[in-house]
């Protein structure tokens, strides 16, 4: 049944969802080189500068990406009204909820792979330097993680309000905030679930621990947020 859902699921997508981590991928390469050349090119890290230049655009990029991603998807039942129909099937309301969750998921590993394929690319036509490739993968990986958190709760509202300016306000709101919660000297700024992929860059020692904090709370949300959604009434 289970499997059933997630294909029927598949097939209510817009063709946008597919390009979305194409796009999002380009985008984050293409600001991060520009900057690189711009400004850390003829800095005494040179090359490696554009980890730099990727922990202050990436953080930003995964949370914009996973805001478009939950207000496409929910906006899509929205229009076409279809919640109440869904409610009315002889099935368990949260599994429909965990199958948009797990294609939003597989949608953002989409987009880590092709930003970090593409970065090795870039990396070895422009440059004969050992590439830190675990470095990359933590980096970029490890910041999808820290912002699972975030996705859950990203979802959720976009599903329950139907107006999806709200959504969509909060994510963008929240991505530019982040870099500048990370550095914050309120340290209980830092737990707030957006500031977490700015806190995962292997730069800071403790960035793991912001990775467990996010698929701990991530995971015990989408199970509230689960159960919320079957006991939610739409009009």
């Amino acid at each position: 049944m289970m499997l059933k859902i997630f294909i029927s699921e598949k097939m209510k997508f817009k063709k946008i969802c597919y390009f979305i981590p194409l796009i999002s991928s380009l985008i984050l390469i293409l600001f991060t080189c520009i900057e690189w050349y711009g400004y850390f090119r003829k800095t005494s890290v040179g090359i490696y500068g554009v980890f730099n230049v990727l922990y202050l655009f990436l953080p930003f990029m995964m949370l914009l990406t996973i805001t478009i991603l939950s207000s496409i998807i929910a906006e899509i039942e929205h229009k076409a009204g279809a919640w109440k129909v869904i409610f009315s099937l002889p099935l368990r309301q949260s599994k429909i909820y965990i199958c948009k969750l797990i294609w939003i998921i597989l949608f953002m590993l989409e987009t880590c792979s092709l930003s970090i394929v593409g970065l090795i690319i870039l990396w070895l036509i422009y440059t004969s330097e050992p590439l830190p490739f675990i470095f990359l993968v933590k980096q970029v990986i490890g910041c999808f993680l820290a912002s699972f958190t975030a996705l859950t709760i990203q979802l959720f509202i976009s599903i329950s309000i139907s107006n999806q300016a709200i959504p969509l306000t909060i994510g963008v709101i929240g991505g530019a905030s982040s870099l500048t919660l990370a550095r914050s000297k309120i340290e209980y700024l830092h737990w707030l679930p957006w500031t977490y992929p700015s806190l995962a860059t292997p730069f800071i020692e403790n960035y793991k621990m912001w990775i467990i904090v996010s698929i701990i709370f991530g995971v015990f949300f989408s199970g509230i947020s689960s159960v919320m959604f079957e006991k939610s009434e739409f009009k």
